[in-house]
This record gives C-alpha cells, structure tokens and sequence, in this order.
C-alpha cells in the first residue's frame, strides 16, 4: 500500500470530521424522535441497521434533496455521483455502481489504459460506510448531504483496488504482528 493511499483515506475523513465538529453539528439518533410512532418510514424495504440510519437521516433532514456519494481513488481524490434524495435507499441496497477504474485513474483523472483494457472498466458495488451519512452545511442552502463509500466486487468480496481496503489489509498484518 503506497503512503500517499493511506494519506489520503486519512486526511479525507479527518477534514470531513473536522468539519462536521466545527459546525456543531448533531451526531445523528439511534433512533431518531418519531421513527417508533411513524406509520411508513421514507425508504420503503428498510433491510437492517443501515437502513435505519438513513431513514433516520432523512426525517431529520427533511430539506436534504441531493446525496454525495464519494469515495477516495487511489490518489486520495473524492469520487462518486450526485444522486437524489430518493435514491438513497439503493445505496443501502448494493444498488450503487460506479465503475472500478474511477479508483485508479491517474492524479490529472485519466484513465489508465492498462486497467481499462484488463477489466474492460467493469463496475463494482458502492456501499455506504457506516456512520457516514452527515449533511453538509457549506452546500448551498443546505440541501446536500454526504455519504462515504467503499467498493466490493461482484461476489461481495472487498474490491482491492479500493485504498480503504488496501488500508484494512495492512491494518490487519500490523495488528497479527503485535503492532498498535
């Protein structure tokens, strides 16, 4: 794992932390106020915990109209797509794809060909990371929110072309080593 991945997986979340801490922003309920008395939740097919989480975000956010869905290349550049509010649940839902060589195109953004050509550019399933889901106060009006994600391919195995997963791999063989 190159330096510069970890790096940058790190500084990322870091700056989006510090964000959120600087704006005072409220860490989102367990369960937010009136999800127990609501007679339908605004993600139909609420699945498991995650769901929850965002339909939690959403009733908390109700002017909340677009979601970033981002997640870092191997440079440490945020990539991803804007997708309207109610498609939120297809990221909950492995719905999302983007294709696995927006991860490792080079620092100006363009492909590499080499990886082009090998996988013919499939894609990979984007899912959320948990916890992720925040508004962002500095958009216009307040009307984005946030979600970070990590890639997996289509076997549902972590996609290794993803730096957070690279990161984990090494985090482990530090960890089995007796490392902190």
């Amino acid at each position: 794992l190159p330096a510069f991945w970890a790096a940058g997986i790190i500084a990322t979340e870091r700056l989006h932390n510090s964000v959120v801490l600087q704006r005072g922003l409220p860490r989102q309920p367990d369960v937010p106020p009136g999800y127990a008395e609501a007679s339908q939740s605004p993600l139909p097919g609420c699945k498991d915990d995650m769901s929850v989480e965002a339909d939690g975000f959403l009733r908390s956010h109700p002017d909340i109209n677009t979601i970033e869905a981002l997640l870092p290349d191997c440079n440490g550049v945020m990539r991803g797509k804007w997708l309207p509010r109610h498609k939120l649940i297809k990221i909950f839902d492995g719905e999302l794809k983007l294709p696995k060589t927006a991860l490792s195109l080079d620092i100006w953004g363009r492909d590499v060909e080499e990886l082009v050509f090998a996988s013919g550019d499939a894609d990979g399933i984007c899912r959320p990371v948990e916890g992720s889901l925040l508004p962002t106060p500095w958009s216009p009006g307040g009307e984005h929110g946030q979600i970070m994600l990590s890639m997996y391919d289509a076997d549902g195995s972590p996609y290794m072309g993803d730096p957070r997963h690279a990161l984990k791999q090494v985090m482990t063989r530090f960890q089995e080593a007796g490392w902190r």
